[in-house]
């Protein structure tokens, strides 16, 4: 026995209690015990113990082999109400008993736990059928077009979207209880003692002819006119206005053909270049016996180009800084592809005015140097205007960087300047085997490799890799011409270089340095002693005049 229960067992006997009394500084639970007063421990709790019923303890027999005899509840099986867990008293959770009210435990139990088997039972049959509508549906065929696959999606979520897209009407009834906002609603004539219908009602109203008003006025011409003062004696200031009556907005920040004169300068300095042109050539071709000798070019050619460019660049870029381009779509008479139509005209004026002002000798150096080089600028031009197709936003859907779209317009608009320099570098190259300084040669180079190739290359790579853009075939273009740069500046400051002649400082193709050192020797000595004879003719009169 253990030596807690020896203790009380002694304490028993030595107190020798009634039956039923608990022992005195017992704490534990006694029914009713404190409603009772004016009696002992001992008899209160004998008292109150006689009554209870309890079923006596379970005295397992250390011999017996299966233990106690305990009585267990069924299984859980969803059919019956007491189930195992489940215990008399139990103030646990039990599903949506919290919600019955004014019942007893025992019925609100069980019509609780009746409500959650049925909604289980009939949660699990629509799981069930619906796993069986799913395994019974015919399988979809795949499709590979959008259009396909959007109207097969349809079915199951619509396209259209079931709230409303439009703004709600402001005739419409408000609702009631709604806090929103109501125009004059406070402190105005329209909202101060009346009810809030009332109120809502006039105040959409009002709003609504406001913005009926605005419209109208939106969609009338303006007007301007300037009123003469009956003591104002001078009338020429008078009819000086700076704007016309009719049509003229005030703060109008849109076209106003202020570049009609510099595009008449324009198209009559090409007019006159290549009406010009066409007459030299004419008559060099029909001179009697000439056949094609002389200049093969007219000079100053890239003159035009240049006018040309200084005012074709600002207007590529008010067009694509202004987002005129970015606003037009395909449902315009004048959309995004008449535009780039436009801007590409610009390559065939370049071929128009290059083989306008040069005509070389069929199947010499001097014709291929002119198609190699007609050839590369008109590529130059087209790699800019095909850059300038990502900044058309309605076609490419792309949102870039101010910093990346300034630096495309910019490098774009430069391209156009750069045919100047060409232009220019044929000027100094001639068909008797004279060219461009090796200076030239290399800043020429340079300037289409760093200003052209180069950057284009590498906004092209920032285009595939950052925004997922398709790859153009230019970009293979700008690695080429990268490479062909670097020849052309090793091949002018190589051994097989352009020489420069001794005598009239002139560069020269290396097969055409011998023949000219021959010629330019033997011309230098004669207008060297033609000089020195015109010396002594002019000196002889003095002479003659000092004997006399």
């Amino acid at each position: 026995m253990p030596a807690g229960m020896e203790a009380v067992d002694r304490r028993r006997r030595f107190l020798q209690p009634k039956e039923g009394t608990q022992l005195p500084g017992y704490t534990g639970y006694c029914p009713q015990y404190r409603f009772l007063i004016g009696l002992t421990y001992g008899n209160v709790s004998a008292q109150m113990l006689k009554g209870v019923k309890h079923n006596p303890p379970t005295i397992s027999d250390p011999g017996q082999a299966g233990g106690p005899r305990l009585v267990h509840l069924p299984k859980f099986d969803g059919t019956r109400r007491l189930t195992e867990g489940m215990v008399p008293g139990y103030t646990g959770y039990i599903p949506r008993k919290r919600y019955k009210d004014a019942g007893t435990y025992g019925r609100d139990t069980a019509v609780s736990i009746d409500e959650f088997f049925g909604d289980t039972k009939g949660a699990v049959r629509a799981d069930r059928a619906l796993r069986a509508t799913v395994a019974q549906a015919p399988r979809l065929t795949p499709t590979s077009s959008p259009e396909e696959t959007l109207e097969k999606m349809d079915c199951f979520m619509p396209r259209k979207t079931t709230l409303l897209e439009d703004k709600r009407s402001f005739l419409e009834a408000p609702m009631p209880g709604w806090t929103g906002y109501v125009p004059r609603k406070k402190i105005t004539e329209v909202g101060l003692g009346r009810r809030y219908a009332v109120v809502a009602k006039k105040g959409f109203c009002e709003q609504q002819d406001h913005m009926d008003r605005h419209s109208s006025l939106r969609e009338t011409p303006v007007t301007l006119e300037r009123t003469e003062s009956p003591d104002d004696d001078d009338k020429g200031l008078v009819d000086r206005r700076l704007y016309r009556p009719e049509g003229m907005v005030p703060k109008y920040t849109g076209y106003i053909p202020r570049w009609i004169a510099a595009d008449i300068v324009v198209v009559s300095l090409w007019l006159y270049a290549l009406i010009t042109s066409y007459r030299y050539f004419r008559r060099r071709w029909m001179s009697a016996g000439a056949g094609r000798t002389g200049d093969d070019e007219l000079p100053f050619a890239f003159i035009s180009w240049f006018v040309y460019a200084c005012l074709y660049v600002p207007r590529v870029a008010i067009i694509f800084k202004w987002e005129i381009a970015a606003k037009l779509t395909d449902h315009d008479w004048f959309g995004p592809n008449a535009l780039k139509t436009t801007l590409a005209l610009s390559a065939p004026l370049f071929l128009l005015l290059l083989y306008g002002h040069h005509d070389a000798k069929p199947h010499t150096n001097r014709k291929n140097y002119v198609d190699r080089l007609s050839l590369g600028v008109t590529f130059d031009i087209l790699d800019s205007l095909e850059l300038l197709d990502i900044l058309f936003v309605e076609e490419s859907r792309v949102i870039l960087t101010f910093d990346l779209e300034n630096a495309i317009l910019s490098f774009a608009c430069i391209v156009f300047f750069l045919p100047t320099v060409a232009l220019f570098e044929l000027r100094k190259s001639r068909s008797d085997g004279e060219v461009a300084s090796v200076n030239f040669g290399v800043l020429y180079s340079l300037l289409f490799m760093l200003l052209v190739n180069i950057p284009f290359l590498v906004i092209r790579i920032l285009l595939w890799n950052i925004y997922n853009q398709d790859v153009s075939v230019f970009l293979i273009k700008n690695v080429m011409l990268v490479i062909m740069g670097f020849k052309d500046i090793w091949e002018n400051l190589g051994p097989h270089g352009p020489k420069k002649c001794s005598e009239c400082d002139g560069t020269f193709h290396p097969d055409q340095i011998e023949p000219h050192r021959e010629k330019c020797g033997p011309e230098e000595a004669m207008e060297l002693q033609d000089g020195q004879a015109a010396s002594e003719a002019s000196k002889l009169p003095v002479e003659a005049h000092s004997s006399v």
